[in-house]
């Protein structure tokens, strides 16, 4: 019975991890790329996956970058510079 109850407590301990481990997460990737911004970043992602697929050309993988960075509506290279495309409430 013991054993048990030091087990739960573990698993309470852990489940409170998770729970500040996400909260602070969800700090630093603050939404920074807005919505004209997120539709550019698809066109010119699709456009250069296109351009590579065409080519055979490997580079057309760069593509991924910002069609990522839209999905994710974060762009880390935002960051250093504090711009944010996104509208102010």
């Amino acid at each position: 019975m013991l054993a048990e109850l030091d087990l739960n407590q573990a698993d309470a301990l852990d489940l409170d991890y998770a729970v500040q481990t996400n909260h602070s997460r969800s700090r630093t990737m603050k939404a920074n790329v807005g919505s004209t911004d997120r539709i550019i970043r698809i066109v010119l992602g699709l456009v250069i996956i296109g351009w590579g697929a065409m080519n055979a050309n490997w580079l057309g993988a760069i593509g991924l970058i910002p069609l990522t960075t839209a999905f994710m509506r974060w762009c880390p290279a935002y960051l250093p510079f504090g711009i944010s495309t996104c509208k102010t409430e």
